[in-house]
Order: C-alpha cells, then structure tokens, then sequence
C-alpha cells in the first residue's frame, strides 16, 4: 500500500466509476436500481447511528458491488472488479482510521442516487467523481504528514461528454 499506487487506482476509478453511476442513471428501470442503492445506503445511516464503521464499510462495499453488477456493461465490470480488489485495503483503511468519512460518504451517495433516480447521468457521473476524489484526499492523508497530504486534483476527462 503506498501513495503512488492509491493515486493510480484512483485516477482510473474516478471516471470509471462515474461512467457506471452515468450508465445507472441512463436505464429505463432506473428507479428500481435506486431503490436498491437505498437499502444500502438505509444500512450505512444505521451503522453510522450505532458507530459501527465496520458495518458502514461493508455496506458501502456492497453498493459497490450492486452499482457495478447493474450497469449494464461488461467491460466496465470487469475492470471495475480488478480496480475494486486493488482499492479494498485503502477503503478499509479509510474507514477504520478517518473520522467524518462514513458521513460524507453517507451525503455523497445519498446525493449521487437521487441523481440516478431522476435520470440525470451528468450529474450522477460528476457526484460519484467529487465522492471518489474526495475519498482518495482522505486516505491519501492517512499516508502523508499534513503538509504533504494536499496533492493536485486528479485530472480526468470523465465529464467530457456531459
């Protein structure tokens, strides 16, 4: 685990990831799917009423898992699985030592699925980039003394097209 290789799963996950969020938005049942994301999401809100990182960690990984399987793209699973196995340990260890990251990852998925609900794969795409980025200034902290912790924005063209 080391900085260099968090920032390069990084900048691949972040517009892979708001490709799959865009995907999900797109979908004719894409209701059903947010109401899916919703339970997961219902579990983290619980898990954070409790304190139980653990829980709220698994749930998130398990939103992980649903946005991926449903996005209706093969490929893009598939790399997001490689890049999933890769970034587990640095989740993990986000969740486990930053305090405040169950909460802005509660507000972050609660705001990327009503973008998905309404449709609106912009939007839901440029969420799910400020939600991937700003776990990975988190758990890039974890590694890096503070002066050292704020790097450059990863640059992505995920948005391009939006």
């Amino acid at each position: 685990m080391t900085v260099d290789n968090l920032d390069e799963l990084t900048a691949c996950r972040i517009p892979l990831e708001a490709t799959c969020s865009r995907l999900l938005a797109e979908r004719a049942d894409r209701e059903a799917v947010a109401r899916e994301l919703d339970l997961e999401l219902a579990a983290m809100r619980e898990a954070k009423a409790v304190g139980d990182f653990l829980a709220g960690f698994e749930a998130n990984v398990r939103m992980t898992a649903l946005m991926h399987g449903r996005c209706a793209n093969s490929v893009l699973m598939r790399l997001l699985d490689q890049l999933d196995k890769a970034a587990l340990r640095y989740r993990f260890r986000a969740y486990r030592s930053a305090t405040g990251i169950l909460d802005h990852m509660i507000e972050g998925n609660a705001e990327m699925i009503a973008e998905i609900r309404a449709g609106r794969g912009c939007e839901a795409a440029a969420v799910t980039a400020r939600l991937v980025d700003r776990a990975w200034r988190t758990s890039r902290r974890l590694f890096l003394p503070d002066a050292q912790a704020v790097s450059r924005p990863l640059k992505n063209s995920v948005l391009a097209g939006c």
